[in-house]
């Protein structure tokens, strides 16, 4: 999304013990986003190979990189959400939290009731006993005029802890379209992203509400405040 030349990618880190100097040589810094640092996937689905992008290589990542930064972010493609090995074995084990991003269409709705569904069977029913108290659900790009809705997702996926909506916004889809951060949140996304953000981590800081400044808004100072902290989790949210 970013558009940017990586530094490194995980295809760097197959044959070393994946130590602390290896994984800073690996990461791409995005210094307007204050402390963030990208560890790139494979850069296209040839290098992609299942023999050396292992679970177990991606938990020696994730293990490292909990040693340096406060929480860790795997984004996962939806499409290897079912009988994948990367997904069943490295995933749904190590996350501590599942953040699934949802989009207002009936499509989306269904198919993701259908994937926590079968995600949380026993192993016994051919699913994954995953708990549904580590499933987090965020709407995106609401609109409470459309049938899908902040009450209408919440009753679907009542079962889940389900944090709210995130409101749709021109600046944010000119942003992803232009490849960049959004860094000036309008009032309302703001909103909606601390109140999820304080609730999903369990920082009530999130919540508080402060003046604007001119050189950044509530969001950008609480959350550099936030990312100095140590305390890893792992964070996996399949989009």
């Amino acid at each position: 999304i970013l558009q940017r030349p990586a530094r490194g990618s995980i295809l760097d880190l197959v044959r070393t013990d994946v130590d602390e100097d290896m994984l800073a040589l690996a990461l791409t810094p995005v210094p307007e986003a204050g402390d963030l640092d990208v560890l790139f996937g494979a850069p296209d689905l040839r290098c992609a190979d299942e023999r050396l992008l292992t679970p177990t290589l991606w938990r020696r990542v994730v293990a490292g990189l909990r040693r340096t930064h406060d929480y860790v972010i795997v984004d996962t493609p939806v499409a290897e959400a079912v009988g994948h090995e990367l997904f069943d074995d490295f995933v749904l084990r190590d996350s501590s939290v599942l953040l699934v991003v949802l989009d207002p269409n009936r499509e989306t709705i269904h198919n993701n009731v259908e994937w926590l569904d079968i995600i949380g069977d026993p192993v016994s029913a051919g699913g994954r006993n995953f708990p549904p108290d580590r499933v987090a659900i965020v709407l995106n790009r609401a609109d409470p005029q459309l049938a899908w809705n902040v009450h209408s997702v919440g009753d679907h996926f009542r079962r889940y802890h389900f944090l709210g909506a995130i409101p749709h916004s021109m600046a944010v889809q000119q942003a992803a379209d232009d490849a960049r951060l959004v860094q000036r949140f309008d009032a309302t996304v703001d909103q909606a992203v601390r109140h999820m953000l304080a609730a999903l981590l369990h920082e009530p800081l999130l919540e508080a509400d402060g003046p604007e400044r001119a050189d950044g808004s509530a969001l950008d100072r609480l959350l550099e405040r936030l990312f100095r902290r140590r305390g890893a989790r792992a964070e996996c949210s399949p989009v």
